[in-house]
């Protein structure tokens, strides 16, 4: 019989060689600020929020193995993908004539790459594109960089929003790095027409 201390102890240990060994994670979304850290800081505090959101959110979909549970608080849309009663990725957005408005994205940390494939294969599947928001970490435009690569790859329309309406086509990844670092733009995957 396999104890849940054991598996807590080995969840313990990688985390601890990840931190000693000098792994960083470079890219996000993996912790956002606007988030209570507290929810998401430990597998009992994440457990516990999970728990919560499965006992008062709509159970509105899974994606592979994750039950995706869903709260609306004031036109925001909160999207939570649990997986055996632990929260992996924590999404809050607006819908705006079916364009996603990023708000908040949180990744668990072991599953680096996770949401970047739920964005390919849920939520571009469901909605015409969608918009960052304006404020970007290193991490953040590392994410932003490797999502807009993909989306070039995969045949979506990619864009800078300048001031919420100016587009601005990006036709090379590389001209991203002019529209770094600024609080006046966004970036924008859409659907090809």
């Amino acid at each position: 019989m396999i104890e849940l201390t054991d598996i807590l102890k080995e969840i313990i240990d990688y985390e601890f060689v990840l931190c000693n060994n000098n792994h960083s994670m470079n890219e996000s979304p993996v912790r956002v600020n606007s988030i209570p850290t507290e929810l998401f800081a430990s597998n009992g505090s994440n457990y516990e929020y999970t728990k919560y959101i499965m006992e008062n959110g709509k159970l509105v979909g899974n994606y592979k193995d994750y039950k995706i549970y869903q709260l609306v608080i004031n036109n925001e849309i909160i999207d939570i993908f649990v997986y055996n009663e632990l929260a992996y990725i924590y999404f809050k957005y607006k819908l705006n004539n079916n364009i996603i408005q990023e708000i908040t994205i949180w990744q668990n940390p072991l599953t680096l790459g996770l949401f970047r494939d739920v964005m390919f294969n849920y939520y571009l599947d469901k909605f015409d594109g969608v918009i960052s928001d304006a404020v970007h970490s290193t991490r953040g435009e590392n994410y932003w960089k490797k999502l807009l690569n993909k989306a070039k790859e995969s045949g979506f329309k990619i864009s800078v929003l300048r001031d919420n309406s100016v587009k601005i086509p990006i036709a090379n990844i590389n001209d991203l790095d002019k529209y770094r670092h600024s609080t006046l733009y966004k970036f924008v995957i859409e659907k090809s027409k």
